[in-house]
């Protein structure tokens, strides 16, 4: 690859702050560049209309892949992270989360959120059994299921 005319020069580190990937109209599809206070490195693909709709990075919480609607609000969000483990949180049109599902320490969890972020039903399994867990809208656990064990079940 020739840059800047030299045909015969290897190119073995270019340096920026930012680079931007542009369709034949200029317009920005592609960027890699730092997010967080400049801190932290992200790739951000843009649709036709200039949205952001897929973003790789690094935050102060660990790696995440975030995929947005045509209209640039958070769709899906999968992560990593010291507190939370491995994640996958499905949002609505306000960004708001609905199901997350979560792997730590070996144990998964399914949990549906009403729109007003309240736990409404959580499921949790790991090596001593599993557990449902369906809550009011104040967040009050009406009514549990689980199996403990080979023997140990209760309602």
């Amino acid at each position: 690859m020739a840059l800047w005319g030299r045909q015969n020069e290897q190119v073995t580190t270019l340096k920026a702050e930012q680079f931007q990937v542009v369709d034949k109209q200029g317009r920005v599809r592609a960027v890699l560049g730092l997010a967080e206070g400049d801190r932290l490195p992200q790739v951000t693909l843009l649709n036709t209309d200039g949205a952001p709709q897929l973003q790789i990075g690094l935050n102060d919480e660990g790696p995440s892949v975030i995929m947005r609607t045509p209209a640039g609000h958070t769709g899906v969000r999968i992560g990593v992270s010291n507190d939370s483990g491995s994640f996958i949180m499905f949002c609505d049109e306000e960004e708001k989360p609905g199901v997350v599902i979560k792997l730590k320490n070996g144990r998964p969890q399914v949990t549906l959120l009403d729109a007003d972020g309240k736990v409404r039903l959580a499921l949790v399994a790991d090596l001593s059994g599993s557990q449902v867990d369906l809550d009011d809208p104040s967040g009050v656990t009406r009514a549990q299921l689980f199996a403990e064990g080979k023997t140990t079940s209760g309602f």
